[in-house]
C-alpha cells in the first residue's frame, strides 16, 4: 500500500505549505525547495531562524504540514497580509525517501521516520483539531509534519488560499497563476485566516 493510502486512513485528505506571496512565481515554477536547494535564490523568509536553527539535517527537507491551522499560520497571518497557504496533493507522499514527523521536527520529543506503523501513533485528534489545546505540548502536535527530500514538485500544488484582504491580493494570484509555466488548474479561496482554513 502507497504511503498516499495509509496516510488516507487517518484522515489526510490534503497537506499544507506556508509561504509569502513574493514566493508564488518560484514555487510555481521550481516547486517547493527545501531551505537548502533554496539557499542559492532570492525569496522571502517567514521562518522562526531560532527554530531553524535546531533543524540541522531536516533543511535538506520540504516540511509540509498536516494541518491547516498551525502555531506557524497563527503567528504569521497575524504579521504578514501577503501570505499564502498551499495545499499540496497527499500524493506527494509516494516521493522516495519521505519521512514524517509526529510534531514540529525541531523538538527533541519528536518522532521522525518512516515507518508507516508509527503513523496509528500520532494525534491525529489534536493535528485535525479546529482549535487550539491549553496543554504544553499541543503547539509541537499541531505542527506534526511530512519531510519530502530536496523538492515537493509543482505538480502536487492544487490550491492556494490567501487573506481577502489586501483585496488586491487576488488579482496578484491570478496575474502569477496565468502565467504560471503549468497549464493545470489550481483553485483559489480567499478562506485562509490566522486561525486557518
Amino acid at each position: 500500500m502507497t504511503l498516499s493510502k495509509q496516510l488516507l486512513i487517518y484522515g489526510v485528505t490534503r497537506l499544507f505549505y506556508l509561504t509569502p506571496l513574493a514566493n508564488l512565481e518560484s514555487i510555481l515554477s521550481r516547486g517547493i525547495l527545501s531551505r537548502h536547494a533554496a539557499a542559492q535564490l532570492a525569496h522571502e523568509d517567514i521562518s522562526d531562524q531560532d527554530v531553524q536553527n535546531r533543524r540541522g539535517n531536516l533543511h535538506s527537507y520540504v516540511p509540509l504540514y498536516f494541518a491547516a491551522n498551525t502555531p506557524m499560520l497563527y503567528v504569521c497571518a497575524n504579521q504578514y497580509s501577503e501570505i499564502v497557504l498551499l495545499q499540496i496533493s497527499p500524493d506527494v507522499a509516494n516521493i522516495e525517501k519521505v519521512c514524517f514527523a509526529d510534531g514540529n521536527a525541531a523538538a527533541s520529543a519528536t518522532y521522525i521516520g518512516n515507518d508507516p506503523e508509527k503513523l496509528a501513533k500520532f494525534k491525529w485528534r489534536i493535528i485535525f483539531s479546529p482549535r487550539g489545546y491549553s496543554w504544553g505540548d499541543w503547539k509541537r502536535i499541531k505542527s506534526a509534519e511530512l519531510l519530502v527530500p530536496n523538492v515537493c514538485p509543482p505538480a502536487h500544488i492544487q490550491g492556494v488560499y490567501y487573506q481577502p484582504k489586501p483585496e488586491s491580493i487576488r488579482e496578484k494570484l491570478q496575474k502569477i497563476l496565468d502565467n504560471s509555466p503549468h497549464s493545470r488548474e489550481i483553485f483559489l479561496k480567499p478562506d485562509l485566516t490566522p486561525q486557518g482554513i
